[in-house]
């Protein structure tokens, strides 16, 4: 035999390999499994008082009582340990053990461990109150070092650990988690919702989307912020994708969507591939809505560009330029200031008509302009000689054109400010958005009739202004261009503005509206309008466990009663529709109607005021900041309580729970102990002792 048979041979002869085996044991393993019969194991329930098993299925009365999206909800039959313990670990599991836990907590038993306990939850909050001070006020992690030195200094006993910018930031952390649950609780219990969306690019240069969510408990409208991070891109599909997969983290249920609003840019609003069209795909019954107060300021630019676009531009670039003049230039800014003190005037520096784009902050401009004029002009004569730009700037004052410009525009973009600062506040009902606009534009009509427009009529004539003279070139007629302003404007608002159906049926949820007691039209008063709106939403009504065919026979119901026990609030329009809901509650159907319609946002201002905050919390110096830990400073900052209303009881549950996991299951044995001692719930005992 030669060698190369007696290698055959030993090959033939080969040990079969561990993988080989491994693979041999899985299959006897899940022929095993098929076989096995499973049954529900009583000492699961050992330390688990939400575990039951009915019909042979498993729940989590806690969960189940909820509403959570889970097996254990609907009952699983998959009766194995590691299927009990994985739903333990779920988010919202865990969220409710500590709810569960907190009220548990009132037991004698545990009064006592608390006692015990005190010391070290004393110093546990005094941590938790400056960590939501800090998240509250955008101030750096890196305080809490210093702060908690401070306290020491102060007497407070925080102990030695924990003490560092690391423990802060997870008890931030902790405090934005609980402040989340209770956003998305509500959002849960609502019957209906809508959200605005709105994106900026902070100064690293990264697309951020924020989400604001608008409900109606009992007649209360409230706007909650729920989420700010990154799309793949702000392309509509990518941010598309990013609203459907936040909604499914937070457990939010889509079909209960009823409105959608945000600016006009095409990734949002889009007629074939925008947000708001990928929307309506699966909610057909959706309300789309254009910000009004976008809608306000783009009528406004197309006036100027339809009547005097060339005067309108003259008149920025002399307010943009006295405002940056005096800011890059301290001597030119402490020279205004001789000027107001020579005048005997109280000094008012020009303000920037740019930035944010609301017409508020161009009517500032405006005030502090002619407020100001007689010293801004004289020091801007007296520099000229040495410098260019003051010597332009005091030209473009002295045209007696331009100067009457401005003080028409100044009367015009008044009465839009006011506009605007109306369409911008916290709970605006579209229909008061649209009469508030149809209000404005019988104001602008008569705009001649006003003294602002006398007064540019009388430096026409006297070819002065505050006493200081001006030049005309050619003929200038106040009167003509206020008149081509107004029917400018007037035309552009009625464009943006346009009649929706929809929109006019939602006048009714607003008392304003309401004839006045013992009218003739009581009777028929809003009968349409709520037919409109049950048909148009019917399949979501249908889904909150609304009768739409009760509708209308509780309509009516509701008017005589609001006439018979509101008659005096309703006329002194002080009636509000929780005090409604308190006294009408036997009315629901037509009552979550109403909820639906004030569900219904008209703005996004609530977005934008976002952005001036995230740039306040992430600040030049905090560029490294993570997309998750900005959602929850800002989540902190805009919805948690004041310092003063703030509990930590809640995010110190949860930072034991899960944050600190580790380190109480290190002192599992203690725990015990304390358990047996006192007979309190072994997870009790668990979520109560921290590790300081």
């Amino acid at each position: 035999m030669n060698a190369f048979e007696l290698l055959k041979q030993a090959q033939a002869k080969k040990r079969k390999t561990d993988i080989e085996g491994s693979g041999n044991q899985i299959n006897k393993h899940k022929k095993y499994e098929l076989k096995r019969s499973r049954n529900f194991v009583d000492r699961w329930c050992e330390g688990r008082p939400w575990l039951i098993n009915e019909n042979d299925k498993m729940f989590c009365t806690w969960c189940r009582d909820n509403k959570v999206d889970s097996n254990f909800v609907t009952g699983t039959g998959n009766f194995k340990l590691e299927t009990v313990k994985q739903h333990e670990a779920t988010k919202w599991h865990i969220y409710y053990a500590a709810k569960y836990a907190k009220a548990e907590g009132e037991a004698p038993a545990v009064k006592c461990l608390k006692q015990l306990l005190q010391q070290d939850a004393e110093k546990l909050q005094h941590k938790f109150r400056t960590a939501h001070a800090l998240a509250k006020h955008g101030k750096s992690f890196l305080d809490f070092n210093f702060i908690c030195s401070l306290d020491k200094v102060k007497g407070l006993d925080v102990g030695s650990t924990y003490c560092n910018d690391k423990a802060a930031k997870c008890f931030v952390a902790s405090i934005a988690y609980t402040e989340r649950m209770k956003i998305i609780d509500k959002i849960r219990d609502a019957k209906f919702f809508s959200f605005s969306c709105d994106g900026t690019t902070d100064f690293t240069g990264e697309d951020l989307e924020c989400f604001y969510i608008r409900i109606c408990s009992k007649g209360t409208i409230e706007d909650v912020f729920i989420h700010i991070g990154s799309p793949e891109s702000s392309s509509s599909e990518d941010i598309f994708n990013y609203v459907m997969e936040m909604f499914k983290t937070n457990d939010i249920d889509i079909k209960k969507l009823v409105g959608f609003t945000a600016d006009g840019a095409s990734n949002m609003q889009g007629l074939k591939t925008g947000l708001a069209a990928r929307l309506l795909v699966d909610t057909p019954h959706l309300v789309i809505t254009h910000c009004v107060a976008h809608r306000l300021e783009l009528a406004f630019k197309d006036a100027i560009k339809a009547s005097s676009k060339s005067m309108y531009d003259r008149a920025m670039t002399l307010l943009l330029g006295l405002h940056y003049l005096y800011k890059r230039s301290p001597k030119m800014k402490k020279s205004l200031k001789r000027s107001f003190a020579a005048l005997n005037q109280k000094q008012i520096l020009p303000t920037r008509v740019g930035g944010t784009r609301w017409l508020p902050h161009v009517s500032k401009a405006l005030y502090t302009f002619f407020k100001g004029y007689s010293a801004i002009r004289q020091q801007l004569e007296n520099a000229s000689h040495a410098n260019p730009k003051a010597e332009g700037l005091v030209k473009l004052m002295q045209d007696g054109q331009l100067m009457v410009f401005l003080l028409l525009l100044k009367e015009l973009i008044f009465h839009l400010m006011k506009l605007s600062l109306y369409l911008q506040r916290e709970g605006l009902v579209l229909s008061d958005a649209y009469v508030r606009v149809e209000a404005t534009k019988n104001v602008l009509a008569q705009l001649d009739k006003r003294k602002e427009v006398k007064e540019a009529e009388l430096s026409v004539q006297t070819k002065t202004y505050d006493d200081q003279p001006l030049v005309f070139k050619g003929q200038c007629h106040p009167y003509t261009i206020i008149s081509k302003l107004t029917q400018s404007i007037t035309n552009a608002m009625a464009i943006r503005f346009k009649d929706n159906e929809v929109v006019d049926a939602t006048s009714i949820v607003s008392f304003a509206n309401w004839p006045v007691p013992k009218s003739v039209s009581i009777a028929d008063y809003g009968d349409k309008e709520v037919e409109l709106l049950a048909s148009r939403f019917d399949q979501v009504l249908k889904y909150a466990d609304v009768e739409v065919c009760e509708c209308i026979t509780e309509w009516t119901l509701l008017k005589t009663q609001v006439y018979k026990r509101y008659s005096k609030e309703l006329v002194d329009q002080q009636l509000t529709w929780a005090t409604v809901n308190h006294g009408c509650s036997d009315l629901g159907n037509i009552l979550s109607l109403i909820e639906l319609v004030l569900s219904l946002p008209a703005t996004s201002v609530r977005n934008e005021c976002l952005f001036s905050t995230m740039k306040l919390v992430k600040g030049k110096r905090r560029g490294r900041l993570t997309n998750s830990t900005l959602d929850d400073l800002l989540l902190i900052a805009v919805q948690s309580p004041s310092i003063n209303d703030f509990d930590p009881d809640d995010a110190i549950l949860h930072w034991m729970v899960c944050v600190c996991s580790q380190i109480v299951f290190q002192n599992v044995q203690i725990c015990m102990n304390i358990s047996f001692c006192f007979n309190v719930n072994f997870e009790i005992v668990l979520f109560m002792i921290p590790n300081i």
